[in-house]
């Protein structure tokens, strides 16, 4: 089946099984709130009016019931709440055609499984992971590569660069280091080597600030972006 078929099924699965979401609603506290299944798939939904804390929330809970007791509701509501995280990541992957739909839903699948949701927002947490077991698949379907960790900790940057992919990672690792020095940071880095989107790090800011603090907006993030950018050009410049 078809990503996107996979997708348009989410809701009618999703009522199919209305009594599991009954029987469970009434031992999960986070559940209680909301009626029906079909109104927890609409408050998981990325254009939500919950706030982010809250769908957070909801996602960390119903990753915990799918790791306790796998079941197509669980497995519905998560493939509804990242369908843009999925989506994106099929249009950058380049591994065979055929398999591309495939391929991308076993890596979320094998990502709820097994990523770590201690101490980070589960929304960036499953990007990362989904995103790191996809592209492995697509380099061992292709060309057999090993990925290169850019923050790996064990990269000898000193050494003969007899092939492209420890020079791309130094090269990046000195990219970051010159965002570092004449940016506003790591925010910065992560939003310009693709770890993260503008969307991802609003939110992963707001889930970290205190309440009461004024939170960062997307027009204020790409703004940021933009600065690192003009300022990285003049730093390479200088350099020249």
């Amino acid at each position: 089946m078809t990503l996107a078929a996979v997708l348009n099924s989410v809701r009618a699965t999703v009522r199919w099984h209305e009594s599991t979401f009954q029987r469970v609603r009434a031992v999960v506290p986070v559940l209680v709130v909301h009626a029906t299944a079909t109104e927890l798939l609409d408050a998981m939904s990325i254009d939500a009016p919950s706030s982010h804390r809250e769908r957070q929330d909801l996602v960390l809970a119903v990753v915990m019931l799918h790791r306790t007791a796998p079941h197509p509701l669980w497995h519905a509501l998560l493939l509804h709440t990242f369908r843009h995280l999925l989506w994106g990541l099929r249009k950058r992957d380049h591994g065979p055609i055929e398999d591309r739909d495939e391929r991308v839903l076993l890596s979320f699948l094998q990502a709820l499984g097994r990523v770590p949701l201690e101490g980070q927002p589960v929304f960036l947490a499953m990007r990362r992971a989904t995103e790191r077991i996809l592209f492995r698949a697509v380099r061992a379907q292709t060309d057999g590569l090993e990925i290169v960790s850019l923050d790996s900790g064990e990269l000898d940057c000193a050494r003969m660069h007899e092939d492209p992919d420890p020079f791309t990672a130094c090269l990046a690792r000195e990219l970051l280091s010159c965002l570092d020095a004449k940016s506003e940071g790591v925010d910065v880095a992560n939003l310009l080597t693709g770890f993260e989107t503008v969307g991802e790090q609003a939110e992963r800011l707001a889930s970290v600030r205190p309440a009461d603090a004024p939170g960062v907006s997307l027009a204020a993030l790409r703004k940021r972006r933009s600065r690192a950018v003009a300022a990285l050009r003049a730093h390479l410049k200088e350099r020249a």
